[in-house]
């Protein structure tokens, strides 16, 4: 019911503009040539947010907050303010789980897979080298692999 109420009041005033919600994750996609016209489109949206949370009393984390340029803007825009912090513009972010950089490609998420292939490669170095019955490497195997680190 929350979520159609934002949506509904985003969709009377947006038309160039997406806007995702996952969980309690949420993003906003402004299109535009020009870094000032994106922007003032997330002002716009920040400001329609910050009506929608009061009236709903909730809290946005800032912290967690921020503003990723994508394409050959080289110039970046004006500093975003929330509840009269900046919004730190990145040119590489983590949304889902899924690490998004400015060109849209996927090294960054590919970097970060191969680091988590080796550590778990190092975590179980020492299970494979050893001289243990195969039962007994596989049973720790799976206790290593399934317990997040």
């Amino acid at each position: 019911m929350t979520f159609l109420t934002l949506r509904g009041q985003f969709q009377e005033s947006e038309d160039d503009g997406m806007l995702a919600f996952y969980a309690d994750d949420s993003a906003y996609f402004a299109l535009s040539c020009r870094t000032d016209l994106i922007a003032r489109k997330v002002r716009r949206v920040f400001n329609l947010l910050l009506k929608w949370l009061d009236r709903w009393r909730m809290a946005v984390n800032i912290g967690k907050t921020a503003a990723l340029l994508t394409g050959r803007q080289r110039k970046r825009p004006t500093q975003l303010r929330l509840r009269g912090q900046d919004v730190e513009w990145k040119s590489c972010m983590r949304y889902l789980g899924i690490h998004i950089d400015r060109s849209l490609r996927t090294i960054p998420q590919v970097n970060n897979m191969v680091q988590q292939n080796r550590a778990g490669r190092t975590k179980l170095r020492p299970i494979l080298t050893s001289r243990l019955p195969t039962r007994i490497m596989l049973a720790l195997y799976i206790i290593v692999i399934s317990v997040p680190a």
